[in-house]
């Protein structure tokens, strides 16, 4: 079997590998005195997983830090940070593999994780259904403020004309003509800030008395859809991994077969 020359992938930009989520799936293996086969597995596994399309997901060599904190000592020129090539799609899919020297074996790894994604449209139609009765509410305090400025003014002409009776100055009496901005501003913002949280709140309540968990409506839930996409997404990977390996000239045929995951808490912690 034929041997390329080995390709440098360059690793960039900055990845917060502890913010992928939930464990779901993972395979590794280690290749005894392969280590110097490390580049051209990078190569061949990048290739191929672009070559493979799949679909709403680009693969990308990045720099994998642990935490926010990682991600800016690295920045400046500190901290740890490993090479990893990542997979994302929606919702909130990763899948980050590891290729690696350690000592004169060559290690790989892949690992998925889903994380939860806020649910924007949810929070788009609260905000669109409370403007209703927020324009309601605006357009009623408008009309008793009209009112009580027409009763101001009234009161003020009156206090005026006594005023100028007695020869007393009144500027204090007088209406302020000017415009008033931040008024009419509070008047929407105000009654909508306050729909929007009571509407909030509501929505909490019914996915903690329906599902038993108050932040289930906010978070978009993967469906069996996005079940088999998860899937397809880490055999792809796995697949992917191999095939390089294979083209890295190592041989893969005594190498485990991965496990099918039944998705069982105690099967990922045993992971």
């Amino acid at each position: 079997m034929s041997v390329n020359a080995p390709t440098e992938v360059k690793f960039s930009g900055s990845f917060n590998i502890s913010d992928m989520g939930t464990f779901i799936d993972r395979w590794s293996g280690v290749f005894p005195r392969m280590a110097e086969q490390c580049s051209q597995v990078q190569d061949h596994f990048l290739t191929e997983l672009k070559a493979r399309k799949i679909p709403n997901t680009y693969p990308k060599a990045v720099n994998a830090q642990l935490g926010l904190l990682g991600q800016v000592t690295s920045m400046v020129g500190g901290g740890y940070e490993r090479p990893y090539i990542i997979c994302e799609t929606n919702p909130g899919v990763t899948c980050a593999a590891y290729i690696g020297q350690r000592g004169t074996d060559l290690y790989a790894s892949w690992r998925t994780h889903v994380r939860g994604v806020w649910n924007r449209r949810l929070f788009i139609l609260i905000f669109v259904v409370c403007i209703v009765p927020t324009l309601c509410t605006s357009s009623f305090v408008s009309y008793v403020a009209g009112i009580q400025q027409q009763a101001n003014q009234v009161t003020g002409a009156a206090l005026g004309l006594l005023g100028s009776m007695l020869s007393t100055p009144t500027n204090q009496y007088a209406s302020n003509n000017s415009p008033d901005v931040i008024g009419p501003i509070l008047t929407l913002v105000i009654p909508l800030a306050l729909f929007f949280g009571a509407a909030v709140v509501l929505v909490a309540l019914l996915g903690y008395f329906l599902h038993g968990n108050m932040f289930y409506y906010f978070f978009i839930e993967p469906n069996i859809f996005d079940a088999e996409d998860i899937a397809a997404l880490s055999t792809t990977v796995h697949q992917s991994l191999l095939a390089a390996i294979d083209k890295a000239g190592i041989d893969t045929s005594k190498v485990p077969p991965k496990k099918v995951s039944s998705g069982r808490r105690s099967e990922r912690e045993e992971l």
